[in-house]
C-alpha cells in the first residue's frame, strides 16, 4: 500500500470541535467536520458535511486521502 493511505497516522487529529477539513481523494473532494457532541461515540467524531448522519473515526475519514487542507487554505493559485 502507498504511504498516502496512512495520512491519518502521519497527521495529528485536530483537537478542536468544529474543525473543518477538505479531503482530496483522487479527483474528488469532500468536507469533513469534527463534532464531539451529537452522534459522536467511540472515537467516531468526524462527519461528512454532505451526510452528517454517519460519524467516522479519524482513520476512516482520511482513508485513501491524497491531501488534507484546513478550510480557508487556498487549494490553488493562478500564476501571475
Amino acid at each position: 500500500m502507498a504511504a498516502k493511505h496512512y495520512l491519518s497516522l502521519a497527521l495529528a487529529e485536530p483537537a478542536d470541535a468544529g474543525t473543518v477539513l477538505v479531503v482530496r481523494r483522487g479527483d474528488g473532494y469532500r468536507v469533513i467536520v469534527r463534532d464531539d457532541g451529537s452522534g459522536a461515540s467511540h472515537g467516531r467524531r468526524w462527519f461528512d458535511a454532505a451526510d452528517a448522519d454517519g460519524p467516522m473515526t479519524w482513520r476512516a475519514a482520511l482513508e485513501y486521502a491524497d491531501e488534507v487542507f484546513p478550510l480557508g487554505t487556498p487549494l490553488a493559485t493562478v500564476p501571475s
